[in-house]
């Protein structure tokens, strides 16, 4: 043997042996049952996205993945659960976009921090909102512009309400403040545990409008709901003759909502990893595509790209609630 040979043999042996080690060292996942805790209300969007990868998931990795609704707080609820969860990938959270990039700018005291608490996995779908008002109330039966029911909305100062999926950071609160703030009306909110009970408060005149979800279409379709304006940069291919808000002349008024992914700080890499793969593997399942569509935009990514969408737009949104006089409370 020469004496390079001699060298180069227990170097082998000990790099062998270490990739063993790190191997055995990798946990298996999923090992038992994967959950994972919607943070909102069922039949809404966050969580019949779950639900669509949910299925995915359990047919392809040979371990139940089953939904639990945790709801209240605004998702804080069950944020804080997820929190407390033992980090090795079995116990999932996922989001709506308003708790992990609005509401931390607006609640002092809120138990939970995004970035510091969570490892981010992967957005599962991103849509847009859509004002909506139900034609068949006795206030709205006249209003088919923007411009009508700002119209109803300055006859009646504080006596239109619109329903939201919680306070102190939903989306749809927020973009209602936007709106509110630069039509110069004044409206009362009515808070809800998720984007389907308001939904159906609407629907069932308990509120008069809405920025409604993507949930909404075929209600718009059937005629029960009839939409003023989309809140996306550009037109809805679903609703091609419906504005945008932009259009209407709302400056800088760009604002969806997206479902996301996470899991408590620490779970190792490997296990994030798989997590988002079959997370992604799920939504693109020809079987699981035309329901995630009526939903929004399938975006799954990276837990890196993930974690700099979230950077992005919590500063993005900050700015946005600096511009909407909200405070935070």
């Amino acid at each position: 043997m020469s004496r390079f040979s001699a060298v180069l043999r227990p170097l082998l042996v000990l790099s062998a042996l270490a990739c063993a080690a790190a191997h055995a060292q990798a946990p298996a996942w999923p090992s038992k049952p994967v959950r994972l805790l919607v943070a909102f209300a069922a039949g809404g969007p966050i969580d019949l996205a779950a639900r669509v990868v949910a299925d995915g998931m359990t047919q392809k990795l040979g371990q139940p993945v089953v939904v639990e609704n945790r709801t209240g707080a605004n998702g804080a609820i069950a944020a804080e659960a997820v929190k407390a969860a033992p980090p090795d990938g079995h116990t999932v959270l996922v989001s709506n976009a308003s708790m992990i990039t609005i509401t931390p700018t607006l609640v002092k005291d809120l138990k939970y921090e995004p970035l510091r608490d969570f490892e981010p996995v992967t957005r599962i779908v991103q849509s847009s909102l859509v004002l909506v008002v139900n034609p068949e109330a006795p206030d709205m039966r006249d209003v088919r512009t923007l411009a009508d029911l700002i119209a109803v909305a300055k006859r009646k100062p504080g006596e239109l309400s619109y329903g939201s999926a919680g306070l102190n950071g939903n989306v749809q609160q927020l973009a209602f403040e936007l709106f509110a703030d630069q039509a110069g009306i004044k409206l009362v909110a009515v808070p809800y545990k998720g984007a389907s009970e308001a939904q159906l408060a609407l629907l069932g005149q308990q509120v008069t409008l809405s920025f409604d979800t993507m949930t909404a279409v075929p209600h718009i379709k059937a005629g029960k709901l009839r939409p003023l304006a989309v809140s996306s940069r550009e037109r809805l291919p679903e609703l091609p003759d419906v504005p945008t808000m932009q259009e209407l002349g709302y400056r800088n008024f760009e604002i969806g909502f997206w479902s996301g992914v996470f899991v408590p700080k620490g779970t190792p890499a490997p296990v994030v990893q798989a997590l988002a793969k079959a997370i992604g593997d799920a939504a693109a399942d020809p079987a699981a595509r035309p329901k995630l569509d009526v939903l929004g935009r399938v975006v799954t990514s990276s837990p890196d790209d993930f974690r700099r969408h979230i950077q992005a737009e919590t500063q993005t949104l900050a700015d946005v609630i600096k511009r909407a006089n909200l405070a935070a409370r």
